[in-house]
Parts: structure tokens; C-alpha cells; sequence
């Protein structure tokens, strides 16, 4: 027991002699001072350098300068009177550098612009004097001036880097007016592109509509082309790929411009066989875009068809597609003006208005054109045509004073999904039977798919316009 006793003794002293060594607990609030030896470091690991980011791929095979918004024109001249341009771009259909003389007359007369002096580069002269006649309030271009072309590619675009000319207006009825001296300068040198700028305060860049596996789309650039044949009309070009096994359609089957649909002009149609891709160029002319009264674009959207099960064509023709709305880099205000017209059907499906009708000079001598414009509601889900049949004047049957049969001018008869725009036919009368207004025309209307492969349905009546009755 005693030996017990003593043991125990010993281990608390032992215990007792630990305790003394160790410092004693901070108290709450105060802070324990350790010794810089005795402190843990509180500092993070030094992170490991970070792995630079990779460059997002470029999933378009198009060289992203080729199709450019960047601004290529050199002001010349700039007066009350009269602006004139300097313009590099590309031509559309051979590929090759263009330039172009671009003169806007802001007066109320006609006026002619010389150029002539022309040195590149401050000392290498090209060609000889080129003359410009602009009619009053008027826009009107020059394509490759004498020489200037040819001295360009002999020099190099990319060693480019001044312009000087005289340039000489002359009013209507003047017999020569004053030299004004201009000049400019391209520190980097030009490089020749497909340059397009705003229509209509619309303009969109380059974009991927769609990508997945199936199927690549794109949009290059859509405004107005400076070497376009044509100054007021709006022009696009998509690229289409095809990443699937299998044979696909490709075809831009409709256009909205602010939710009214255009006719559009697509230069191809491709079916795309599989990993292979192709380029369409649509345009859209002026006329349409005054018909639906729009003078500012707002927004714009594209039918593609890409895909064999939404083709409504069938054997006919690739049509359909999905919708895709554009984003515009440059819009404006949605200003659609036109007139709905007066009812003529509606069936909850289909909607069909009048909204002019006019007597025309033709074309062709000894014939006279009626020409009637109809406003078109589409309200179903699928893309529709319109097929006209049996057509009559005044209640006899109609032979165009040309063709010698029942064939008359229909333009944008294709409408897609829940979609509306103007339709517009046009009759070849003969002159001397032709009056002073538009005779009543009456028509069978059946309802097709986009494509016209399938129908359905026939209206149970005659449409039929008189302008007496319609327009009262």
C-alpha cells in the first residue's frame, strides 16, 4: 500500500513539473505574444502561373477582313454642292480590286465633275482626266478611272499612301468652273475588301446564326455594297456548312425587314454534300422596301433551310427553313408607312387586302399594264404560296396582250410562318382597250406550301377587285 502510495506521489509531480514549462492560455480579448521563431507563417502558397488562355477557334473559313465594314472611303470633296469620294473595294464577281468615283450632287441642277492631275504617292501620274455628270439631288459612280486601276496594281495597294487631284465643277450652263486642289492620305496602305456600309440606317456584320453538329451558318456582312451595280439596293452573303454524314438543302427561303416580308433575290441553291459548305448572295431592291414603306431598317431576320425535313418544296424547289433573327451593327427606327388596304378575305388563316389599283405604261409598245397590289397575312404556323388560276377581266377570261395566254406578273407570292407583306400582279392589256383605270379582276386562289409541293386549300370563291367597289 505504502508502495502505491508513493508512485502515484511521484507521477503528480511529474505532471506537475510539464504544466510549468507551458505558456499559459491567452485570455479572451488579449493577444498571445509568440515569439517570431515560435509564430506560423499565415502566408499563402505562391499559386502556380496560370495557363494562358487559348484563342476562341474560328469556326467560319472565310478570311474575317475579306468582308468589311471598316470605313474605305477618302472624301475628295465635300461642299455645299457636291461630295465626292474616293473608294477601294473589291468586285463581288471576279474577286479583283475595284475603285470608284462616288459623287453626291446636293443642288437643285446638274453639275459635272472633272478630275484630271491625278498623282499617287506625290510623284507617279495616273491616268488622264475622267468626268463625272451628276443630275440634280442625285448620286451617281465611277468605276475604275482611266489608268488609275492599272497604276494602282502596278505600285501595290499595300505601297499606297497618298492621293492628290484637281477637281473642276461645272454647273449646268457654265462653261467651265473652278480647280480646287484635294488630297489624300492612307499611312498603312489599302487593302482591298468586299466593303458594304448602312442601307436604309441598317447594317449587319459578320455572325454565327447557328452552330452545332448538323450544320454551320453564317453571316458575312449585309448592307449596301459599294460595287454593287446598283446604289439603292441591299445586299447579303451567307456561308452555309454542312458537318453531317449525310446530303443537306441550303437555300435562304424568306426575308423580314421590321416584320414585313420582302421579296428576296438568292443568286444560288445549293444541296450540300456532306463536310462541304457553300456561299449565297441575296439582295433585296428598293422598290420592295418603298412598297412596305420602309425607309429605316430596324430589324431583319433570314429563312434558311438547312435541313431535308423542314424542305416544303419537295421536288419542286428548296423551301422553308428556320427562322433566324440578324443583329444590326447600325439600325434605325422602324418607319413602315404603307397602307393595309381594303378586305377582300379572311379566314382567320389568310388575309388578303387591296391596296392599289393602277393602269401603267408598259414596256412593250401597244400595251398597257393594270397593276394590283395586295396586302398578304399569313396567320399559320407553315410557310405558304399563293397559286392564281382562271384568272378574268371584267368577267371574261384573261390572254395577256404579249404571251397570248393566261400568264400574268406575280411578285413575292411566297410568305413564310406567320409572316405579312405585298403582293403584286400585273396584267399586259392591250392599249386601245385599256381605260383610264383598272379594270375588275377576278381570280381562283389556292393555298400551297412554301415550296408548292403541297396543297392546302382551295378559297370556295372567286376573289375579285373592283376598284369601284373595293376602293368606295
Amino acid at each position: 500500500m505504502k508502495r502505491w502510495t508513493i508512485l502515484l506521489l511521484a507521477a503528480a509531480l511529474l505532471l506537475s513539473a510539464c504544466g510549468s514549462q507551458a505558456a499559459p492560455p491567452a485570455e479572451s480579448g488579449e493577444s498571445q505574444d509568440l515569439r517570431p521563431a515560435e509564430a506560423e507563417s499565415t502566408a499563402p502558397p505562391e499559386a502556380e502561373p496560370a495557363e494562358p488562355e487559348e484563342e476562341p477557334e474560328e469556326i467560319i473559313a472565310i478570311d474575317p477582313q475579306l468582308y468589311s465594314p471598316e470605313n474605305c472611303r477618302y472624301t475628295l470633296l465635300d461642299r455645299e454642292e457636291l461630295r465626292l469620294d474616293l473608294i477601294f473595294t473589291k468586285d463581288m464577281s471576279t474577286g479583283g480590286p475595284m475603285i470608284l468615283y462616288m459623287a453626291e450632287n446636293r443642288c437643285e441642277e446638274e453639275l459635272r465633275v472633272d478630275i484630271s492631275q491625278v498623282l499617287l504617292n506625290g510623284s507617279v501620274r495616273a491616268g488622264t482626266e475622267d468626268t463625272l455628270t451628276v443630275p440634280a439631288k442625285s448620286v451617281r459612280q465611277m468605276t475604275n478611272p482611266t489608268g488609275l486601276l492599272q497604276s494602282c496594281t502596278w505600285i501595290g495597294y499595300e505601297n499606297l499612301r497618298e492621293f492628290s487631284a484637281s477637281l473642276c465643277l461645272t454647273r449646268s450652263g457654265e462653261k467651265r468652273g473652278e480647280s480646287i486642289p484635294c488630297s489624300v492620305s492612307f499611312p498603312e496602305g489599302i487593302r482591298p475588301c468586299f466593303r458594304y456600309e448602312s442601307y436604309r440606317e441598317g447594317r449587319a456584320d459578320r455572325q454565327v446564326l447557328r452552330a452545332d453538329e448538323k450544320v454551320c451558318i453564317a453571316l458575312l456582312g449585309c448592307g449596301r455594297f459599294f460595287q454593287d451595280g446598283s446604289l439603292d439596293r441591299m445586299k447579303g452573303v451567307l456561308w452555309i456548312e454542312n458537318r453531317s454524314e449525310e446530303e443537306i438543302p441550303a437555300a435562304l427561303s424568306g426575308l423580314e425587314v421590321n416584320g414585313v416580308n420582302l421579296p428576296v433575290s438568292v443568286r444560288r441553291r445549293e444541296a450540300l454534300p456532306p463536310h462541304s459548305s457553300c456561299l449565297l448572295e441575296f439582295t433585296v431592291g428598293s422598290e420592295d422596301f418603298d412598297l412596305a414603306g420602309i425607309r429605316s431598317v430596324e430589324s431583319l431576320r433570314l429563312q434558311i433551310l438547312s435541313s431535308a425535313e423542314e424542305d416544303s418544296g419537295g421536288g419542286l424547289s428548296a423551301a422553308g427553313g428556320a427562322w433566324y433573327s440578324v443583329a444590326l451593327a447600325v439600325s434605325g427606327t422602324a418607319e413602315n408607312s404603307a397602307a393595309e388596304g381594303t378586305l377582300l378575305y379572311d379566314d382567320g388563316l389568310l388575309q388578303l387586302s387591296l391596296v392599289s389599283a393602277e393602269i401603267k405604261e408598259s414596256r412593250w409598245p401597244d400595251v398597257m399594264n393594270a397593276e394590283y397590289t395586295l396586302y398578304v397575312v399569313n396567320r399559320r404556323t407553315d410557310g405558304i404560296s399563293l397559286y392564281f388560276s382562271d384568272p378574268m377581266v371584267d368577267d371574261q377570261p384573261y390572254e395577256s396582250a404579249v404571251m397570248k395566254s393566261d400568264y400574268f406578273d406575280k411578285t413575292n407570292v411566297r410568305f413564310g410562318p406567320q409572316s405579312e407583306g405585298y403582293t403584286v400582279l400585273t396584267l399586259d392589256l392591250p392599249a386601245e382597250t385599256a381605260g383610264d383605270s383598272a379594270p375588275v379582276f377576278s381570280f381562283r386562289l389556292q393555298l400551297r406550301s412554301q415550296g408548292g409541293d403541297s396543297i392546302f386549300y382551295t378559297l370556295p370563291e372567286r376573289v375579285r377587285i373592283d376598284i369601284k367597289e373595293d376602293m368606295s
